[in-house]
């Protein structure tokens, strides 16, 4: 049965005239009474007693007009959900975060965006950076806030905020009064980094920074989360390589202390551009318009990070 078979029907039994109830659908009186001798042939059930005073309701009419109300009506809001849908305006949304840290500015995303669009699920996904990566490029997440750079085609990177990459060390290690310093200074000192199965990321990058100055750095000691490599750090005798904005986490006990080749770690909201879902359109767009950073930047990347 059509739905407009229904309205037709809705409609006759509203006005209970066929002349006006024809008029008002723009059809002959004629068809109008074909379709609901019709409908009652399809539904086994006389809808309507005819009489010379005029046509009524039967009492199985009166019970298909109440559950026809409610049927046009989840019809019309399937609709509006469906187009809503297809406008990303309702839906759900994987979204990665690190297992140990969390850029702020992830919070304040998370609090607005769903403030702003309750009718779309943000299901936060938590995961170490390289699993978090590694999702992204495969797809088993929409989106992310990471300082990494997944590699699949069609990733796009919103930089939210880039962090100049700081030496850090307990406030009893010797280097902790120093203003600045340079990669080259560490060649003879012991680091703790993340370790490759934690964040092969960190762990790459202190290889990669020590490379860069020309020596192999020391690795003392691996940890599989921030706060466990603070606690190492917090004996006094390592050192390590992190991005200013973790240092909300250190607290009063250590010091970030930037390395003087002003290296950066671009924080930044990732998503793939070919990403068929259309609420990641929605909240790219939102992180776009509201946390796109238009600052300067440092004056040079390490390996475009």
């Amino acid at each position: 049965m059509k739905i407009d078979n229904i309205e037709c029907f809705l409609t006759l039994a509203n006005t209970l005239n066929y002349t006006e109830a024809a008029d008002r659908l723009y059809i002959t009186q004629s068809a109008l009474s074909r379709l609901i001798l019709q409908m009652e042939e399809e539904l086994g059930v006389v809808l309507f007693a005819r009489s010379r005073r005029g046509v009524e309701l039967t009492p199985a009419g009166e019970s298909f007009y109440r559950d026809s109300i409610k049927l046009l009506d989840l019809y019309s809001e399937g609709i509006a959900r469906a187009k809503a849908a297809e406008k990303g305006e309702t839906g759900r949304i994987r979204m990665g975060c690190h297992r140990t840290s969390s850029e702020p500015a992830v919070f304040d995303i998370i609090q607005k965006f769903t403030a702003a669009h309750k009718d779309i699920l943000l299901d936060i996904k938590s995961m170490p950076t390289s699993e978090l990566i590694h999702a992204l490029d495969i797809g088993t997440i929409d989106c992310a806030v990471t300082g990494g750079c997944p590699v699949a085609e069609g990733i796009e990177k919103i930089l939210i905020h880039p962090y100049q990459e700081c030496l850090v060390v307990s406030k009893c290690h010797p280097l902790a009064g120093k203003k600045s310093i340079s990669i080259q200074d560490l060649k003879d000192e012991k680091f703790v980094s993340m370790s490759r199965t934690s964040s092969s990321r960190g762990y790459d990058n202190i290889i990669g920074l020590g490379n860069d100055a020309g020596f192999t750095p020391h690795i003392e000691a691996e940890a599989d989360s921030v706060p466990h490599l603070l606690d190492i750090l917090a004996k006094g005798d390592t050192v390590t390589v992190l991005s200013k904005n973790y240092e909300y986490m250190a607290g009063e006990h250590f010091a970030f202390i930037p390395l003087s080749e002003n290296y950066t770690t671009n924080v930044g909201f990732v998503y793939n551009v070919n990403n068929t879902n259309p609420c990641v359109r929605v909240i790219s767009d939102f992180v776009r318009e509201n946390y796109e950073y238009k600052g300067d930047l440092l004056p040079r990347r390490r390996d475009g990070r």
